[in-house]
């Protein structure tokens, strides 16, 4: 199966804090995430229901093995997530102060596996990819920079490039602006922050000379501007509570390319755009569905069908006006039985709920390993059940099978998935 988008550089274990308003000196515990440009975006795309995949490096530990077990599970194809023998994972630990401060200080230096990838790791299919997306921080440091610059002119005219300029991780930050006009001239598109066009000497209008058919300056709670043939114009932004910015340039990078990918026009693609990028983590329920609210009724009219949870999302609902909605059953993680993944359902919502509430379809995340027995059993029996109940509520079933792990042979798994779970009978089956 062909990879419509593949995602180029920084991926690493985010560590946040759980206190806030406290120096990192003095953080007691954290959590770990998944960050970086390339593993958000490439998480993002896979959100949207883009084939994606990621091309990075991680270390031989168990950050690295987290990180890809994390974008497996979100259905990202890992297949070019190298292993660097002897670095470790990139980490990077983040203060919080509420509402803009966000320190961040990076494991990365003097140099981590991402930005060891070579030219020869590049995938074979990246030719044939309908979008790169790459970034300025993997032209910071060789052999990072020469093998960025060589993917995106293998892509010409097929990539999307980010400024994401950060000061810290550049040993000669005078070198970043000549680099950027190099990378920009293999570009479709190129995005960055109004503060990240200045930190390379830009005009984004100079860029459309130089290749580039669009240029997107992102500026934040004000929205974003377009610079293409057309001129320059603003889009407006989504008005959210704003509790942490961290990520929001990453989710708009991932829609702006899965709206150009769906064949939109520009003005269309940065509305989607913002929207994704105003989703910065409201701080209680309350904030998250209002949030969830307002971009149902942004997008919505825009959408085919439009998935959303009964957690939080039963106030969007009543935003859709007509347009098709989806309910998803699955609880989030999964128990396990062996090496197997076991998906838990919700226990407050089944097909019947999800009919009541005026859905057309449900659907089933199903992490599903054909080789591994007693799992894949125990999955084709709550597939199965899920189904029947859909058929008796009136409602599609959608079962979503994700082969996970290392797999030998990624593609005759997937197959041999997709056939199996057929004679299950669902309505659809949405393969990674």
């Amino acid at each position: 199966m062909t990879v419509a988008a593949y995602v180029l550089g920084r991926v690493g274990a985010d560590l946040y804090p759980q206190q806030i308003n406290t120096p990192l000196e003095e953080v007691r515990t954290f959590e770990r995430f998944v960050g970086g440009f390339a593993g958000n975006v490439a998480t993002g795309l896979a959100r949207l229901g883009v084939r994606v995949g990621i091309i990075s490096a991680v270390g031989d530990d168990g950050h690295g093995r987290f990180i890809r077990r994390f974008l497996e599970a979100e259905g990202v194809d890992c297949s070019a997530l190298h292993v660097h023998p002897t670095l470790r994972t990139a980490l990077a630990f983040c203060e919080a102060w509420p509402p803009n401060d966000f320190p961040i200080t990076f494991y990365r230096t003097p140099t981590c596996p991402d930005w060891e990838l070579q030219l020869g790791q590049l995938p074979e299919g990246l030719s044939e990819t309908r979008l790169l997306y790459a970034s300025g921080t993997g032209l910071a440091r060789e052999p990072s920079r020469s093998t960025t610059l060589a993917a995106l002119q293998r892509c010409r005219g097929r990539a999307l490039f980010d400024l994401d300029w950060r000061e810290v991780l550049w040993e000669d930050v005078r070198a970043y602006p000549q680099l950027v006009w190099e990378a920009a001239a293999s570009a479709l598109a190129v995005v960055g922050g109004a503060s990240e066009f200045a930190a390379a000497a830009l005009d984004p209008r100079d860029l459309l000379k130089r290749g580039p058919r669009l240029v997107v300056v992102k500026r934040g709670a004000d929205g974003a501007t377009i610079v293409d043939a057309r001129g320059s114009r603003d889009v407006a932004g989504v008005a959210v509570p704003v509790v942490n910015g961290l990520g929001a340039g990453d989710a708009f990078a991932a829609a702006l390319g899965a709206a150009l990918l769906a064949g939109v026009d520009a003005d269309e693609a940065v509305r989607r755009a913002n929207a994704a990028g105003a989703r910065d983590y409201p701080e209680d329920s309350a904030s998250l569905r209002s949030l969830k609210t307002e971009i149902a009724r942004g997008l919505a009219p825009a959408a085919s069908v439009v998935l959303l949870d009964t957690e939080l999302g039963l106030d969007a609902m009543a935003e859709l006006d007509g347009t098709p909605l989806v309910i998803p059953l699955e609880a989030q993680g999964y128990e396990t039985v062996g090496k197997g993944r076991l998906t838990t359902l919700l226990s407050d919502v089944d097909p019947e709920r999800a009919a009541a509430l005026g859905a057309v379809g449900c659907k089933l995340l199903l992490p599903y390993r054909p080789d591994l027995a007693d799992a894949a059993r125990k999955q084709e029996e709550t597939a199965a059940a899920v189904i029947a109940a859909c058929l008796a509520a009136g409602v599609l079933s959608i079962i979503e099978p994700l082969v996970y792990g290392e797999v030998p042979a990624l593609g005759a798994k997937v197959v041999e998935t997709a056939k199996r779970l057929a004679r299950l009978g669902p309505n659809v089956l949405k393969l990674q």
